[in-house]
């Protein structure tokens, strides 16, 4: 029983609460803030004093909410109370201030009777489940974004997520979509509140595609850093570091490792949660003998690597069968892994880098079956006329004789342009006559050609004198074929698959944009095209790619389009011209053959017969199709077996020599061979190889992927907190409409309610959807999903009580559930050593009066008004015995928390093991080897005529600091190895009533 009341105490009650304004005969008199006067007992349980702060007291203030953390009594004046804010902030106020009113904590609510609607209740709830729903072991990017994903990038998402340190090498092969698992780890980190700063670091050439696809498949924003960009920042805030002025930032490293860009990276302060670095390859440094020779592009990785805790190196191309450089790659990684070079081990690697190939037999979906369809490489022959003949055996003589000759600039540049031309030669009949007439344009004097030209070539008579003469006779002997051999059969070849099925799609490649023009406007005139070259810019490639999809047959690119380009709906390309560089042809297929691709994908190569170009390349590329096969790998294959093939010399030398085909052939096969063992060295012995296979440790994954689809917040989760919030602030949902997909839900207008809008909400969003199948089936509508802008605002906005309420209600249970009750959603979790929290999940836990504690559903068929509670007496009884149950609905979150923390504890220890491990064992090479070093040092200051005191310090220098790295590291490993309960959180409670007995 509360005592020691006095007149004008503010006391609370069951029902209401206000002023002491008499006291008799055990009965206060209460003036309540309506204005009544209320005879309240001194003997009600539930009545108490709250105008005293004392520690843990909740109050209010002009300052907002705060906790009083301490009091200071003063003799001339009013207490002093030491408030923490809700921001975390520590403030001193008088306990007389104006404005310093008694907080109600949500106990406080449920026992003075003050209840808010249930639709606000649920509301808050609902908002902190979301809040939380990715703080654990699912994956709510399965469902929140427009992308399909496959079981084999949940899993190498999940190995990231779940890592001692989310730092990786993602060495998947090109075209297994490491941009999305890429995009999956980031948007999990986010969410999972472990990541806020993201920069992802992209060749030139890829930036606007990485910007694009983050926008469009996660619905992420990120700010392209360029010059134009950059510099208008600084001339608003001189001084700042640019790194600091945007949190999700997408740049090219090229532009990164410009002096100012990298000075400012280096001494960045504030760190990036997650770095993305792509084709991580170009990441060079190389042991020599003056130390260690580093690109820049490699001080980037370098900036960025000890500044940010997740970290994911992304290449097709691991390892270019050069050890130095791998190992300095991975030290970026991890700097204590590994002692050197040749300590590199499979096992090694098996927890620092990810690597699957598409042609591996083991990669199966979870219905076993293949889950990228094979390629077939065939050839299309062509065979040229005897006039074509007679022009190609002129111009090759041109080029290697004539040209060669009268050149009278280095013999360098003449042999670069020797090769251009007769690249272009076998490209297309339209190409080389361009470049003949060029050559006649640039030609400034009469250059004398001999006498006997015109026995020599078959397209020129005995009148000619010069040079010029020469070329005016061979560009009007290639004008006068409109259309080639090689042509015809493309046309041929093209229509033909265009009888058989009028809805395929061809991709066309050639090297020259003029062999582009004359396909489009002699060639395949008749055919509907569009084209993507290196003059387009990124919105016009996106523009070309849709018409290619929609309603074009075939596309012409040029190399431009090798890279960044996914075109996985066509499965037929042509080669109509192959580079002398077979890696590129690789990333050309790569195009089609790639995550998405559900046909054989079909690749047709032009050669022209009986010449040395083509036998050269053909024969090439049929022997690296051998070794492809055996090794089962295609990307790194091309690469790393010819890393040291210059192939335009080799062809250029059969031409300008006359060598046999055969001959010429026989040398590259040996180079090949030799190459061969070097690359399987590489892949059996340096490398890992993932499978995913279906084996107990894959069919994990599988079990993630379901639960996460049953678990997760689903779109009617998302669909009722926007709609309840609309309803409820004053926000509309308008000009319903059917969606585009056939199963898909409707597409909308939402009028955002005016809390929510600004910033980075809109105040409308036309066209938007609640359904992903429709935002995939059409990626201009507003896919409203967890992450969405105007989602986290409506979350944030219902979880704060002064705003919404919901703090308390009276509920309703159904007639299997033990009423009345009180039911509680608490906050719990985990945090590391550190402090960070490492997993939170919203439970809700309902207790009775009598000794019921059930967590998991909890059937609650409805509410009731507030205005209802009083005509209810087992609100009453539940109100009475609020604390007591709150305590033991504490207890039992509790119980919750410790079995998250056990299991989470065993396998940071784990992990925390095999890092100590690898640190130590790093350390103890280190130092063991600095210690012979001082020794050897010592003997030598011992010698009359040796003095090494400056060595000898500087060498002790560096042992010190050395084991204080290791000592501090070693401490970091152990601090982040614990495992720290967190207290719960009460979110709101409310009593649960059965309506229908009351």
């Amino acid at each position: 029983m509360s005592t020691g009341f006095r007149v004008g105490d503010q006391v609370a009650f069951y029902g209401g609460e206000g002023n002491v304004v008499d006291i008799s005969e055990g009965m206060l008199r209460v003036l309540t803030g309506s204005g009544s006067i209320r005879e309240v007992p001194m003997t009600l349980p539930m009545l108490r004093k709250v105008g005293v702060s004392e520690e843990g007291d909740l109050v209010d203030f002009l300052g907002g909410r705060a906790t009083v953390v301490a009091s200071q009594s003063r003799e001339n004046g009013p207490d002093l109370l030491y408030l923490r804010t809700e921001d975390g902030e520590l403030k001193k106020v008088p306990a007389d201030a104006q404005g310093l009113t008694p907080g109600k904590a949500i106990g406080d609510r449920l026992a003075t009777g003050e209840f808010d609607e249930p639709v606000r209740f649920s509301l808050r709830e609902r908002a902190a489940r979301l809040s939380l729903a990715y703080r654990s072991n699912r994956f709510l990017s399965l469902s929140g974004n427009r992308i399909r994903i496959e079981p084999y990038q949940v899993d190498a998402a999940h190995r990231v997520l779940t890592a001692y340190e989310p730092r990786f090498l993602i060495g998947d092969e090109v075209g297994l979509g490491k941009t999305i698992e890429a995009g999956i780890i980031i948007e999990e980190l986010i969410a999972r509140g472990r990541a806020n700063r993201v920069l992802i670091i992209t060749p030139a050439g890829l930036r606007d595609q990485w910007q694009d696809e983050m926008q469009e498949k996660f619905g992420r924003e990120y700010i392209a850093y360029d010059r134009g960009y950059v510099d208008s920042l600084r001339a608003a805030q001189p001084g700042k570091n640019i790194w600091t002025h945007d949190d999700h930032v997408v740049v090219s490293i090229d532009f990164a490792k410009q002096d100012d860009m990298l000075a400012d990276l280096q001494n960045l302060k504030h760190s990036w949660d997650v770095v993305v670095i792509d084709e991580a390859h170009h990441l060079t440094a190389r042991e020599s003998s003056d130390g260690v020779k580093r690109v820049d592009r490699y001080r980037v990785g370098e900036a960025v690597s000890h500044n940010t805790n997740a970290l994911l190196f992304l290449t097709g191309t691991p390892h270019k069968g050069k050890q130095d450089q791998f190992f300095h790659l991975l030290r970026l990684l991890d700097p204590y892994r590994f002692r050197g070079p040749s300590d590199i081990s499979p096992e090694k690697l098996s927890d620092l880098m990810i690597r699957r190939v598409k042609s591996d037999k083991s990669m199966i979906d979870a219905e076993g079956k293949p889950m990228f369809p094979g390629r077939k490489i065939t050839t299309l022959p062509v065979s040229l006329t005897p006039e074509e003949r007679r022009l190609y055996d002129d111009l090759t003589e041109y080029i290697s004789a004539i040209y060669t000759a009268n050149v009278e600039t280095d013999r360098h540049a003449a042999g670069f342009t020797m090769v251009i031309y007769q690249k272009r030669l076998v490209s297309s009949i339209k190409a080389i006559a361009n470049s003949l007439q060029k050559r006649r344009d640039e030609l400034e004097t009469k250059t004398l050609v001999s006498k006997d030209i015109a026995t020599r070539l078959y397209n020129v008579d005995d009148s000619v004198k010069t040079e010029g003469d020469v070329l005016d006779q061979l560009i009007a002997a290639a004008n006068s074929i409109p259309v080639d051999s090689k042509g015809r059969r493309l046309r041929e070849f093209v229509r033909q698959v265009l009888r058989e099925d009028q809805s395929e799609k061809i991709l066309l490649f050639t090297e020259y944009t003029d062999t582009l023009e004359y396909l489009r406007d002699d060639v395949l005139a008749d055919v509907k095209t569009v084209e993507i070259h290196g003059g387009m810019n990124q919105s016009e490639r996106h523009s070309a790619i849709k018409r290619f999809k929609q309603d074009a047959a075939v596309m012409l690119a040029t190399d431009a389009a090798r890279e960044g380009l996914n075109l996985q709906f066509a499965h037929i390309m042509v080669n109509y011209d192959l580079p002398w560089n077979p890696t590129r042809i690789d990333q050309r297929i790569g195009r089609l053959h790639r995550y998405g691709q559900e046909r054989m994908v079909e690749i047709r190569n032009l050669f022209v017969d009986d010449t040395r170009e083509s036998d050269i390349l053909e024969l090439l590329l049929n022997k690296l199709d051998e070794i492809e096969e055996t090794l089962g790998m295609s990307s790194d294959v091309l690469g790393l077996v010819l890393e040291n093939v210059d192939l335009e010399e080799q062809i250029m030398t059969a031409i300008a020599q006359k060598d046999s085909t055969d001959s010429i052939a026989a040398d590259l096969d040996a180079i090949v061979e030799d190459q061969e063992e070097a690359v399987r060295r590489v892949d059996e012995e340096l490398l890992i190889r993932d499978r995913f296979d279906l084996s107990e440790e894959d069919r994990e994954i599988l079990d993630i992927i379901d639960e996460s689809a049953e678990d997760t917040i689903s779109e009617a989760d998302v669909e009722y907190l926007v709609r309840t919030v609309c309803n409820e602030f004053g926000g509309r949902i308008v000009n319903v409409r059917s969606g585009p997909a056939d199963d898909g839900g409707d597409v909308f207008d939402l009028v955002v309610p005016d809390p929510i809008s600004g910033g980075e909400v809109k105040d409308r969003y036309d066209g938007a959807t609640f359904d992903r199948k429709n935002a995939v089936e059409d990626e201009s509508l507003e896919f409203i999903a967890l992450d969405h802008p105007v989602v986290r605002s409506m979350m944030q906005f219902c979880l704060d009580s002064d705003a919404v309420g919901g703090q308390t209600a009276v509920l309703t249970g159904g007639r299997d559930l033990a009423t009345p009750g009180l039911l509680c959603h608490f906050r719990v979790g985990y945090l590391s050593g550190t402090g960070d929290t490492v997993t939170e999940r919203l439970v809700q836990v309902y207790v009775t009066p009598d000794g019921v504690e059930q967590t998991g559903e909890i059937n609650i068929t409805g509410g009731l008004p507030p205005s209802a509670a009083n005509d209810y007496p087992a609100v009453e009884a539940i109100s009475e015995c609020s604390d007591e149950l709150v305590k033991r609905a504490e207890a039992v979150a509790w119980a919750v928390i410790e079995d998250l923390a056990a299991e989470a504890r065993e396998d940071r220890q784990r992990e925390a093991r095999i890092r100590r491990e690898h640190t130590q064992k790093y350390f103890e090479y280190r130092i063991d080897d600095l210690e012979e070093r001082i020794e050897r040092f010592e003997e030598r200051d011992t010698q009359p005529d040796e003095d090494m005191r400056i060595v000898l310090a500087k060498a002790q220098s560096q042992l010190k600091e050395l084991k204080n790295e290791r000592d501090a590291e070693l401490a970091r490993l152990e601090e982040e190895e614990q495992v720290i309960p967190d207290e719960p959180e009460l979110i709101n409670m409310a009593a649960v009533v059965d309506a229908f007995d009351d």
